[in-house]
């Protein structure tokens, strides 16, 4: 960029000014060095700074008392002397540097929103700036006006490493020394854990899923070149217990992945006592039989503890199960056996028995067990009339102290043979 200074002088014919031209670094003054210069006449200066400085400044001391006369239009500085003849003055131009006040390198991740306020040190306002290298990171753009001012500013959409330069031009046309900026978009960071899953023991494995955390920019698990999975060593006969629900696979160019297990908890099935038919008693004859139990944890432990409802005079019952003896009256009994498994949480569960009556010591009992486990309350138990020694019986399983809560009878009437 150049200016131009003129000098004139007329006052004094024939008697000239010795004007000496000087500039500071990062800029010249043209013509260079002394100039003789008539009475009445003037002399232009070109003030031309180089890239990255801006004319800061310019006087002269070609006035009378060594004041100042020239004037400054653009790039051109006009000088015409007014001391005394054969005098000598001076045009003295500054520069200045003309920078880009920015930080050289930015370190962000994808999604985030970038802003760089562009503010430049020097230059004669209005400055305006522009891209003039390389190519700015995808979702960020040069916005702004001269009274808003400028910057570059937008969410970073696509992870990578850009470089590219900024210029700045003041209004009589310097140009800053071009900034070069860095920007490093990393891969956001994105959880991916697994769903922990619940079921009872015999249950199908339900489709496996997982929940995120990190998506930016209205993304979602579609947004992934390739979807995670979930998957589980258990299965449908695997029996109760924890097993992990891992996370595997994934893959996007935005998002660096990081997965949390999850965990599967196969619950023992419900307790339930499955024995429904104690088969044949008859008074003064051995009798033995293995109760049964599905669900709950074992071992099991069975007992009959109950004094208002003991078993059948003769018979016993072995902590395993086994219901053995041998009968010594016929009649009506109401019988309270209690099964234990070996987990935390106690369950009761009822069964109704329907023996048949006796008429005498050898008459053959037949007796049939039925009954369901609901929510918790008390059962109360419903006669039925009967032929034999045998009324009514009931055998209560119970875990920890827990009520039935309610029973669905079913009733069967056994003759006694005659």
């Amino acid at each position: 960029m150049a200016s131009t200074v003129q000098w004139k002088c007329s006052e004094y014919v024939g008697v000239t000014t010795t004007v000496e031209a000087k500039a500071s670094a990062g800029g010249s003054v043209s013509p260079a060095g002394s100039q003789s210069v008539a009475d009445g006449e003037s002399v232009s200066y070109t003030l031309a700074p180089q890239p990255g400085y801006f004319l800061s400044a310019v006087t002269d001391t070609c006035g009378a008392s060594g004041a100042p006369v020239g004037v400054l239009s653009g790039s051109t500085y006009d000088v015409q002397p007014k001391g005394p003849p054969n005098a000598s003055c001076e045009v003295s131009a500054t520069f200045s540097v003309f920078a880009l006040n920015v930080q050289p390198s930015y370190a962000e991740t994808y999604g985030t929103t970038l802003d760089i306020p562009l503010v430049s040190n020097g230059g004669k306002a209005p400055v305006t700036y522009a891209v003039t290298g390389g190519a700015l990171p995808s979702g960020v753009s040069l916005m702004g006006d001269d009274v808003a001012g400028y910057r570059l500013a937008g969410a970073l959409s696509k992870p990578g490493s850009y470089e590219f330069s900024i210029t700045a031009t003041d209004a009589d046309g310097a140009l800053s020394a071009p900034a070069l900026i860095a920007v490093t978009v990393s891969p956001a960071p994105l959880k991916i854990t697994a769903n922990n899953v619940t079921l009872t023991e015999g249950e199908q494995i339900p489709v496996l899923s997982g929940s995120y955390s990190g998506f930016v920019l209205g993304d979602t698990s579609a947004s992934l070149a390739t979807q995670a999975s979930f998957s589980t060593t258990a299965t449908a006969a695997s029996p109760p217990g924890t097993y992990p629900i891992t996370v595997q696979g994934g893959q996007s160019d935005n998002y660096a992945l990081s997965y949390v297990a999850g965990t599967l908890n196969i619950l023992p099935a419900e307790l339930a006592i499955t024995t429904t038919d104690l088969g044949s008693m008859q008074a003064g004859k051995a009798f033995s039989l293995a109760l049964s139990v599905s669900g709950g944890v074992p071992p099991y432990t069975w007992s009959a503890t109950d004094a208002d409802k003991p078993l059948p005079d003769g018979l016993r019952l072995s902590g395993e199960g086994v219901l053995s003896g041998t009968p010594t009256h016929a009649g009506d009994y109401v019988s309270r056996i209690t099964v234990t498994d070996s987990s935390l949480a106690p369950v009761e569960f009822a069964l109704l028995t329907t023996p048949a009556q006796t008429k005498a010591a050898s008459v053959e009992v037949s007796q049939v067990f039925s009954g369901t486990v609901a929510a918790a309350q008390a059962m109360v138990p419903t006669p039925v009339p009967t032929v034999g020694g045998w009324a009514l019986a009931l055998i209560v399983a119970t875990i920890g102290g827990f009520a039935v809560v309610g029973v669905r009878r079913r009733q069967m009437t056994q003759m006694a043979k005659d």
